[in-house]
């Protein structure tokens, strides 16, 4: 770290540090995420101390092999291909969190754009902290831990969102979600509904054979599934 006329310069090595990153399919290239905790006191958390989340696009270059550091400019986009998020705001349509405390409400949201005649559906999302990832939302797109993350709200064809009290891990202060997004077709210009709340009654064989099939058919149809990561978020024990 440099610290030169009121401006901070910070040399992550990425490598050597293990940070953590994942591969963008749409536009192509590595993506790297890691967080930096300035923290004004050796021992103890006050409330001057600052969470900074890095969020790098390494881009690869077209009809090449090397990748270059920036972000797609929009000519760069393909129109045809989804672009995902997955974000954790303050408060529907609200800024996004950084440093959070248990017990407060947050706004977990997943959307899509630039598709048509599809449905987003959540699904295989992760708690992740540090190495260790805890499941909460299974391949159904049902809730296993629903005391913690409640089933999801299907707001319209591209967006999906809840709110959640916040929870954390023994082990780790700073933490991060992973989940799977599957684009299904409509059937009949209409969006599957999700069913969970019933999951331990006897289910109907030919309404598990629809099921199974359409998950089938969707995955058949649309290829490959779309990974998205939310920002780190720093969980304190205390409120603010």
């Amino acid at each position: 770290m440099l610290v030169t006329n009121n401006q901070i310069e910070v040399l992550v090595p990425h490598e050597e540090c293990a940070v953590p990153r994942r591969r963008s399919l749409h536009p192509s290239g590595i993506i790297l995420d890691t967080s930096l905790v300035v923290s004004f006191h050796p021992q103890f958390t006050t409330s001057d101390d600052r969470l900074f989340h890095f969020h790098c696009f390494h881009q690869k270059k077209k009809n090449s092999k090397n990748l270059e550091i920036g972000t797609p400019t929009k000519d760069e986009k393909d129109p045809s291909k989804p672009t995902c998020a997955y974000s954790i705001l303050r408060f529907p349509g609200g800024p996004s969190v950084g440093l959070v405390s248990l017990g407060q409400t947050v706004y977990h949201q997943w959307k899509c754009e630039q598709f048509q005649n599809s449905c987003l559906h959540v699904r295989n999302c992760a708690l992740v902290a540090g190495t260790v990832r805890y499941i909460l939302i299974d391949e159904q797109g049902c809730s296993k831990e629903p005391q913690l993350l409640p089933d999801l709200s299907y707001l319209n064809p591209n967006e999906v969102g809840v709110n959640v009290t916040v929870f954390g891990v023994v082990d780790s202060s700073i933490v991060h979600f992973e989940c799977e997004l599957l684009l299904q077709p409509k059937q009949n210009d209409i969006c599957p509904t999700r069913q969970c709340s019933n999951q331990t009654e006897q289910p109907d064989e030919s309404t598990e054979a629809n099921r199974y099939r359409s998950r089938r058919e969707a995955k058949e149809i649309i290829e490959p599934i779309l990974e998205v990561q939310s920002q780190k978020i720093e969980i304190s024990e205390f409120g603010k």
